[in-house]
């Protein structure tokens, strides 16, 4: 019983807000990634390990991801580079799935297909933990993650935008299909800067995203 109750207060955590509407709005998909980031933080605290002592200590290995989308008229080309957990978060009955984490460091470039925007252009770094779960099945093996960090804008407005602050948060959601080195999925990702400032305007990309580990 206690094995169970980590995915299935993952699976309550997502299905409450998408509940809400029944198509999946950018609104839900922000849900998704703000809630399900919550509840694996508090999930793998009570019954795994605690990721704010685990983040501390990372394997030797890296990984190289990217990513291509857009929001509406913006264009998005972001790279990263992973440095996963040293441990396993949690492990789920019988083996068949898993907790991991990793930390991923980003650096994003967006430029705008309109016509004589406030600004056609610009970039950020961030950091964020992700967390993926993924279920252990031979060969391919399918995966979702959330994780929640902050992001560094190099210009305050985004198109034609003004987002208040240069500091902001960044909310994923994603799933896909991978193996020991690769993964390949749908990742959603949200930034702004919570209410620190307003107005507060959320930027919203829908991206193709693929990561290599060495």
């Amino acid at each position: 019983m206690r094995q169970r109750l980590l995915p299935f207060i993952l699976v309550c955590s997502l299905w409450q807000p998408a509940a809400m509407a029944q198509n999946a709005t950018e609104d839900t998909l922000m849900n998704l990634a703000i809630h399900g980031t919550l509840w694996t933080l508090v999930g793998s605290s009570i019954w795994g390990k605690n990721p704010l002592k685990e983040g501390l200590h990372v394997k030797d290995q890296w990984g190289m991801g990217y990513q291509l989308g857009s929001d509406h008229s913006i264009q998005l080309f972001q790279m990263q580079a992973s440095k996963p957990f040293q441990h396993t978060l949690y492990q789920g009955q019988n083996k068949t799935w898993d907790l991991t984490a990793h930390w991923e460091f980003d650096a994003g470039f967006w430029y705008s297909t309109k016509r004589h925007p406030l600004n056609d252009q610009g970039g950020f770094i961030g950091i964020t933990p992700v967390f993926n779960y993924t279920w252990r099945r031979a060969g391919i093996q399918p995966y979702l993650e959330v994780g929640a960090g902050a992001k560094y804008l190099d210009d305050v407005t985004i198109e034609n935008t003004y987002k208040s602050t240069q500091f902001q948060f960044g909310d994923i959601f994603g799933f896909g299909i991978g193996n020991a080195h690769y993964q390949v999925g749908y990742r959603y990702l949200h930034i702004s800067n919570a209410n620190i400032e307003t107005p507060n305007p959320g930027t919203n990309f829908q991206t193709v995203h693929i990561q290599y580990l060495f």
